[in-house]
C-alpha cells in the first residue's frame, strides 16, 4: 500500500485524530508502518486496544471506501499527495485524506461563506450577493452542504459564473451525496464536493 492509500485508510479510523496519526506514523516509520504495527507495538505507544483493533482493520476499510468513491465518480487525495491543499496542511488538525468529486484546484484563491441552516431571507440574499461578487472577481466560493447560507453561497457562485466547492466533514467519505452541486447552469468544472476524513 502506497502512502496515499495508507493515509486514506488511517483517515477512516474512528477515534484516531490526525495529530495522533501523524505522531504514531512518525514514531513507527510512516503510515504503512502504522497500519502494519502489531498490537504490542501500538500498546507500547499508549494506543488503547480498541483503537489498535480499528487500525488493524483500516486497510480493508480503506479499499472498500475507495471502491465506493470510484462508483460515485470521486477520487481521494491523501496527505502525501502533491495535490493536497497547501493551506489545509497548515491548520491544527488537517484531515489525513480528502475525497473529491468534480474539478478541484486546491490552491486557487478562495473564500469560505458559511452560516445558519435556517437563515432568513435577508441572510440568504446577502450570502448570495457576496458569492456572486466573489465569483465575478475570480475567487472560488467554499461552503458546506447545508441549506440556508451554504446553499445560497453555492448558488451565488454559480450565478456569478464562478466556481464553488462544497466541503463536508465525515469519517466515511463515501457518504458524499450522490446529488452534486451541478445544476443546469453548472458543470463538473464549476463545482466540486470535497469530503474530509
Amino acid at each position: 500500500m502506497v502512502g496515499h492509500d495508507a493515509w486514506v485508510a488511517l483517515g477512516l479510523v474512528q477515534g484516531l485524530m490526525p495529530r495522533r496519526a501523524f505522531a504514531l506514523a512518525e514514531r513507527l516509520g510512516g503510515p504503512e508502518a502504522l497500519l502494519d504495527a502489531s498490537p504490542a507495538q501500538l500498546r507500547a505507544l499508549d494506543v488503547p486496544d480498541a483503537l489498535a483493533a480499528r487500525i488493524a482493520g483500516a486497510r480493508a476499510q480503506g479499499a472498500r471506501e475507495q471502491e465506493a468513491l470510484g462508483r460515485l465518480g470521486a477520487h481521494t487525495i491523501g496527505w502525501s499527495d502533491p495535490a493536497y491543499p497547501t493551506r489545509l496542511r497548515e491548520i491544527a488538525e488537517p484531515p489525513l485524506a480528502l475525497a473529491v468529486r468534480g474539478a478541484f484546484e486546491p490552491d486557487e484563491p478562495a473564500v469560505a461563506i458559511v452560516g445558519a441552516r435556517r437563515a432568513g431571507e435577508y441572510g440568504r440574499r446577502i450570502a448570495h450577493e457576496l458569492a456572486v461578487g466573489m465569483a465575478q472577481a475570480g475567487i472560488t466560493v467554499v461552503s458546506g452542504l447545508a441549506a440556508g447560507i451554504d446553499g445560497a453561497a453555492h448558488r451565488g457562485a454559480i450565478d456569478g459564473g464562478g466556481r464553488t466547492i462544497a466541503v463536508m466533514a465525515t469519517a466515511t467519505m463515501a457518504a458524499m451525496p450522490a446529488a452534486s452541486l451541478n445544476s443546469s447552469r453548472s458543470s463538473q468544472r464549476d463545482a466540486a464536493i470535497a469530503a474530509a476524513a
